[in-house]
């Protein structure tokens, strides 16, 4: 189903650094309007200006945290009553710190999974009345190749992740024609995040970050990290009208990494 003219409007969580940056500037170049949600009102803003210069038909932000998901979703209902329907919604959180599963203390899991799972179903749930207003939606969930292949020191990563594929196949089969859900696993990328996790790793062997990113490279046919930018263009087509057939599939963005089958 085409969107009607003029709809196209995406919600961009985590918008303001790495792949989400990405994600939005990409957006922002096929002319959609864009708003960008994140917690750093500087970073915000900043992007918020980048992607208004890249061509977005309008570009907004929306400075909160999604470990608050009723904050947040209140916010973005907020924003859609004075701005219009959003279609497209990318849900993307910054993944746990790395630590052995059974280290993990309960409180944490549960405020992580408040921010990974909780904040996507509660945001889900102010936008998707607005698709069905306008025939036409995406949600992307950006989570991680974790969600098929276990990384040391991620275990927590992979049991959210395997959450949210769970919730977007579920929900997938429930929205109405016209309206998708979808995810997207990156591998290793070049963001701020993978450079933390490379020192966390080389610090526990009393390796070197360098030595660690030879190692990981080693493991990836392609040969090399992605950048954040492959990653958005795989988010974008997606959330393109050429998805349309496209519901309920896990995408892996890995350079060939992920052995499962």
């Amino acid at each position: 189903m085409t969107p009607p003219s003029g709809s196209r409007h995406a919600l961009v969580c985590g918008g303001s650094r790495g792949i989400g940056k990405a994600i939005t500037e990409s957006m922002a170049r096929t002319g959609m309007a864009v708003t960008i949600l994140a917690r750093d009102p500087e970073a915000l803003e900043a992007q918020r200006a980048a992607v208004e210069e890249l061509g977005a038909s309008a570009a907004f932000a929306i400075s909160c945290d999604l470990g608050a998901p009723s904050e947040a979703a209140a916010a973005v209902a907020r924003h859609l009553a004075e701005h219009g329907p959003i279609d497209t919604l990318v849900h993307i959180t910054g993944g746990p710190p790395r630590q052995p599963l059974l280290e993990v203390e309960l409180d944490r899991l549960e405020a992580q999974a408040g921010a990974h799972l909780g904040s996507l179903h509660a945001l889900a749930r102010v936008l998707v009345p607005s698709m069905a207003e306008v025939g036409f939606g995406r949600i992307v969930a950006v989570t991680s190749m974790a969600r098929r292949q276990l990384v040391p020191g991620l275990g927590l990563s992979s049991v959210l992740r395997v959450a949210v594929h769970g919730w977007i196949k579920a929900v997938a089969r429930e929205l109405p024609p016209g309206i998708t859900a979808n995810c997207v696993m990156p591998g290793f990328t070049e963001t701020e995040r993978v450079r933390q996790l490379m020192e966390a790793a080389a610090s526990s062997t009393g390796g070197t970050a360098e030595a660690q990113e030879r190692a990981w490279v080693s493991e990836i046919p392609e040969g090399r990290f992605a950048t954040p930018a492959e990653i958005a263009e795989a988010v974008r087509w997606l959330c393109s009208p050429q998805a349309a057939y496209v519901r309920g599939a896990e995408l892996l963005v890995d350079g060939g990494h992920t052995t499962s089958l």
